[in-house]
């Protein structure tokens, strides 16, 4: 594995650097198992071993916070991880563990900077649950200007006195606000808080069709000490914000520099699955895009045929909506289409007899629509 090189102030760090604990994440935060995005990541240094959190971007890829990956302070400059394994997401806290993946590789964004981001690339696909899009600068305009809800999650403690973890992934609402400090966007949230371990965590916004990913859990800018969760913050300038909301920090992932180590992230796996799989040009990625439109059109014909044909519209919104990605396992999204497919093809019959049904019908020139169930063109017609 490569081994990168980064600072970061300590006092911003919620990496929680001591050996983990049995059950209580984030402060006041809600249980959310089986959440589509948040992982748990056990990180081994030359030392000890510690953790936090993550988010699932692709199958074989998870954001987390840098200082997760490189330790912070003077007596640690060349201190990073030696190995690393990722849990699938949302599962129970230190669950079973032969269901961790191991990370094979990391990208550090920025690499000379602070308070960036970690790529991690992992060795085998973890279960990819919903798409997931990076939000753009215009998106996250959009949420402060609305003041729009967002979320949190994080495997970290979840009180501020003492070293307790619970048993599943915790999350919380917030909202963004629009003092920027160090090209870093900030939210508050109340009464929850991010803790030691959540660090890495996202931040997001749950979209009806995807994810829409803010960031990654970063740092309070300011925490008393002896504290393991954030509590009052200041602004730069030391001008303090309202106390009733605890004030953290994360970092945007739409960056030019964030861009350019996803891709590299990318590329790490693309190449991986060169190497292992000579088939390849056949689960082209264009060619199973190309399927998955053939599939969409053919729920466009049937939304035409059928007029109250409520399966149909349930099996479209999941069909539209299949997890899939340059980086997914191109076997299994292909599988879903002939799945999609073969139940189409075994329905219609029962669908002509069941619902009302549109057809149309021609003679020559002339065109006749003939809407019923188990409808029929008349004499000297030919359906459509």
């Amino acid at each position: 594995m490569r081994k990168k090189l980064i600072a970061f102030i300590s006092t911003l760090s919620l990496c929680f650097c001591l050996p983990t604990m049995p059950a209580k994440a984030i402060e006041n935060g809600t249980d959310d198992l089986n959440n589509a995005l948040v992982v748990q990541i056990q990180l081994n240094f030359s030392n000890y071993t510690t953790s936090c959190s993550g988010a699932l971007l692709a199958p074989k890829i998870v954001v987390t916070a840098d200082h997760c990956i490189k330790l912070v302070g003077e007596s640690n400059k060349n201190n990073v991880i030696q190995s690393a394994k990722v849990a699938p997401a949302g599962t129970a806290r230190d669950g079973n563990l032969t269901s961790y993946v191991n990370v094979t590789d990391f990208f550090l964004t920025p690499r000379e900077g602070k308070n960036g981001a970690a790529f991690l690339v992992l060795q085998s696909a973890l279960d990819f649950k919903f798409p997931v899009r990076i939000a753009s600068a215009a998106d996250i305009d959009d949420l402060q200007t609305k003041k729009l809800p967002i979320k949190f999650a994080g495997y970290g403690i979840t009180d501020k006195n003492q070293i307790v973890y619970k048993a599943f992934p915790q999350i919380a609402d917030g909202e963004l606000f629009s003092n920027l400090e160090n090209s870093h966007i900030h939210f508050r949230s109340n009464p929850a808080a991010p803790c030691g371990g959540d660090s890495g965590g996202p931040v997001y916004q749950q979209l009806d069709s995807e994810v829409l990913l803010i960031g990654v859990i970063q740092g309070p800018w300011y925490t008393r000490a002896n504290m393991y969760c954030s509590t009052e913050t200041l602004i730069p300038g030391g001008v303090q914000q309202n106390k009733a909301y605890a004030y953290s920090v994360y970092i945007p992932l739409y960056t030019s520099d964030a861009v350019s180590d996803l891709k590299l992230a990318t590329d790490k796996v693309s190449s991986a699955r060169v190497l292992s799989n000579p088939n390849k040009d056949e689960l082209d990625y264009k060619s199973v895009q190309l399927k998955h439109q053939k599939l969409l059109s053919r729920f466009d014909f049937l939304k035409r045929r059928y007029v109250n044909n409520y399966i149909v519209l349930a099996m479209e919104k999941k069909a539209r909506y299949l997890p899939f990605s340059p980086l997914g396992d191109y076997s299994k999204f292909i599988a879903e289409i002939e799945s999609f497919n073969k139940k189409i093809d075994s329905s219609l019959r029962i669908w002509d007899r069941r619902f009302i049904t549109k057809i149309e019908c021609v003679l020559g020139d002339k065109t006749k629509i003939v809407t019923s169930k188990s409808p029929k063109c008349p004499k000297g017609y030919k359906i459509k």
